[in-house]
């Protein structure tokens, strides 16, 4: 009998296709939004050289223009013309280390993952060292309105090899 539970317990989770990796959970900093504490995901409020920042526990951060209590930093690439290809949420805090295909990969400082556009987190398993970025020029874009923080840094594609010009803001101080 114990034989016949474990295989069909075994069965589910191959069919769910879960694993421990997909309900990782990651303690993030975001900025506050309305209702920020009564969210189920929230920590704590803590200081920040900006105002204050929120302290959540979450497995996926909110897609950018999403409505949430929870808010995110953006990075967005652009293409030669300026036009926007793509956006990523980001922690607060974050900064974009590298790019895979649609996958974007950032560094808390504690830790990286990769993100999807649609707030997918992932872990970063790999310790091999990439490329730094390089400073690019990019068209102005209204993502950031008059923000004094905004980069412009091109990324060299892990997955295809071409280069891909991204801008976000970079941490106030």
């Amino acid at each position: 009998m114990p034989f016949r539970i474990s295989a069909v317990l075994l069965f589910f989770v191959a069919l769910s296709g879960s694993s421990a990796e997909d309900s990782k959970v990651y303690e993030l900093q975001f900025w506050p939004g309305k209702g920020v504490e009564k969210e189920p995901r929230y920590v704590s409020t803590v200081d920040h050289p900006c105002g204050k920042v929120v302290v959540a526990r979450v497995r996926a951060l909110p897609p950018v223009g999403s409505v949430s209590a929870l808010r995110t930093e953006r990075v967005v690439e652009t293409d030669s013309t300026g036009k926007v290809v793509r956006r990523w949420p980001m922690p607060v805090d974050a900064s974009p280390i590298g790019l895979r295909g649609a996958s974007l990969l950032v560094d808390t400082g504690l830790l990286k993952f990769w993100i999807t556009p649609s707030g997918a987190i992932t872990p970063y398993k790999n310790s091999r060292s990439l490329p730094e970025p390089e400073l690019a020029s990019c068209s102005p874009t209204r993502e950031f309105g008059d923000s004094a923080y905004v980069q412009c840094r091109r990324y060299r594609d892990a997955a295809s090899g071409k280069s891909r010009i991204l801008s976000f803001e970079g941490p106030c101080s």
